[in-house]
């Protein structure tokens, strides 16, 4: 394969595994936010490896997931303790605590609210600015492991424990079609930039395709892995072009949404893969999991992807750098632009800029 692995930094503090990790919008400086299963949250610079300030303490047990709002001035994590902590960004300080169990958070794009799925069978709803519960939904019959806005914010989709997604209106909450219904457990959802489009993936390794407006299958699922596909082991590509997937059999993989064709080359890893995501230009994908790393590749040559172009064969399909923590598992998500900008690239090869670079 070509390409070459790079080293950049090991960020060391967390003592338990990183559950996961996001990197901030707030663009003054690239930073990274990361739970673990220490019950801390903590913020990194992403150019020198170092933590920023001390751990953020107000989970009682695990913390767990996180959600970044759209403009970067807060954020959210979520806890084993059963609680929602929102963060300010710049001051570091709790905005508000809410308790529900958690298993999964997302914003809506105007920030106004967001949502957050439980194992208890439940989704609710929340005023970002209040933190007032505008409404919630407990009609599934089993835990809710996955909810996520549309990229239009119209609908929200949760997916379940019970093999079912159910969309809705994100202002009323009523449901807008029948459970969309799988061979098993949903664990991971996107939603196609046009917010026309839903793609589901199942423990049984298998990707669905659904019109969004009917919740009508569209063709046969994709067996896209022999083992399961977990949370956040989704992402589709900023035209829709490609589809990202990784799972518990050590691999990440590619398709084309048009073809359902796979993309290039197998993302190897050697140990499950809990997460991919692509950058905003599209170019490369991250992948992160059990073996504490997350890798970068450079999957096609640049700008030929932003085309939305379907017939485009592989340039690079080794991780052109590795960033290393002290965990055993390691989740991730693009989401600044201006994180590309601040990476060197030359000659196929990525790294994360050091202090004094």
């Amino acid at each position: 394969m070509e390409g070459t692995l790079i080293p950049v930094k090991s960020l060391h503090g967390h003592t338990k595994l990183v559950e996961e990790l996001n990197f901030s919008r707030n663009v003054d400086e690239l930073k990274i936010i990361s739970t673990s299963w220490d019950e801390t949250v903590r913020i990194w610079n992403a150019g020198t490896g170092k933590q920023v300030g001390e751990p953020l303490l107000g989970h009682a047990a695990k913390s767990s997931g996180i959600a970044i709002s759209t403009d970067g001035t807060k954020f959210l994590s979520g806890g084993h303790d059963g609680k929602i902590i929102m963060w300010s960004a710049e001051t570091r300080a709790i905005i508000r605590t809410i308790k529900p169990r958690v298993a999964s958070l997302s914003f809506s794009p105007d920030d106004k609210t967001f949502a957050s799925a439980s194992s208890d069978g439940t989704c609710r709803v929340w005023n970002s600015e209040t933190g007032e519960l505008l409404f919630d939904f407990d009609d599934h019959q089993n835990a809710v492991w996955i909810v996520a806005y549309s990229p239009s914010g119209v609908k929200i989709a949760s997916g379940s424990d019970d093999h079912t997604i159910h969309i809705r209106n994100t202002r009323t909450g009523e449901r807008l079609t029948q459970p969309l219904l799988h061979a098993d457990c949903v664990r991971s959802i996107v939603w196609s930039p046009d917010s026309r489009q839903l793609i589901s993936a199942c423990d049984d390794g298998q990707i669905c395709f659904w019109s969004a407006p009917t919740g009508t299958q569209l063709g046969s699922p994709l067996q896209a892995h022999l083992g399961e596909i977990t949370s956040n082991c989704m992402a589709i590509s900023p035209s829709g072009s490609l589809l990202a997937s990784a799972s518990s059999d050590h691999t990440a993989r590619l398709w084309n949404t048009v073809t359902r064709q796979p993309f290039g080359r197998v993302l190897q890893h050697n140990d499950r893969v809990y997460t991919v995501a692509f950058s905003p230009s599209g170019q490369f994908v991250a992948t992160g999991g059990r073996e504490g790393i997350i890798f970068l590749w450079d999957i096609s040559q640049e700008g030929v992807i932003a085309t939305a172009a379907v017939s485009v064969s592989l340039l690079h399909a080794a991780p052109i750098s590795h960033f290393a923590g002290d965990a055993d598992q390691v989740r991730s998500h693009w989401v600044s632009s201006e994180y590309m900008s601040d990476m060197n690239v030359s000659h196929g090869r990525t790294r994360i800029p050091s202090q004094g670079a």
